[in-house]
């Protein structure tokens, strides 16, 4: 048990050094995220942040929080029970299906965002810009901690996927839930 709090710390330690960190104190999360990478202002009240590459490749990252007041009580124990039954292919076809045209799951997985067991799914999709269809390529990832539900949420045109995908796994292998 030592080992783990210390290497948790080391991470805390590491995630505070870094330029580019992310950290919302009410929502008690912090991560780092790519360079070349800057926060814009959200645009709905229940993203966190919201990551824009300058790289050119046009690849968004967000990172939401909805608080959950039944989950506010539950052990560490009945959370990951929840998180491994709700966190199903089904879960994410049943909150996205209608919501793009076209939507494709490419790919569902079981992973983590940061210490924390989450679904993890690959979509493709057409979204509308200045009356172009364009194809997005969309990483998605949700867990729950602290009482709320987090997504995390990386997504770039299908020509530049690899910026989307690198700053996924980045800021979730980076995320650290603190209480």
């Amino acid at each position: 048990m030592r080992f783990v709090t210390f290497v948790l710390l080391l991470l805390f330690y590491q995630i505070a050094q870094a330029d580019n960190v992310f950290s919302d104190n009410e929502s008690k999360i912090s991560f780092r995220y790519p360079d070349q990478w800057s926060e814009r202002k959200p645009q709905l009240h229940t993203t966190l942040v919201l990551l824009y590459a300058d790289d050119g490749s046009e690849a968004t990252c967000n990172i939401s929080s909805k608080k959950l007041e039944n989950l506010k009580h539950l052990s560490e124990a009945q959370l990951n029970k929840l998180r491994a039954s709700n966190h199903k292919k089904e879960e994410f076809v049943e909150q996205l299906n209608g919501a793009f045209p076209n939507l494709v799951i490419k790919r569902y997985w079981r992973g983590a965002i940061g210490q924390k067991d989450a679904g993890i799914v690959e979509i493709e999709h057409d979204l509308f810009v200045n009356d172009t269809r364009v194809r997005i390529i969309q990483f998605m990832g949700s867990t729950f901690a602290n009482g709320r539900r987090f997504t995390l949420t990386c997504n770039a045109p299908a020509h530049s996927v690899i910026a989307a995908q690198k700053a996924f796994d980045y800021i979730r292998n980076t995320m650290l839930f603190t209480y």
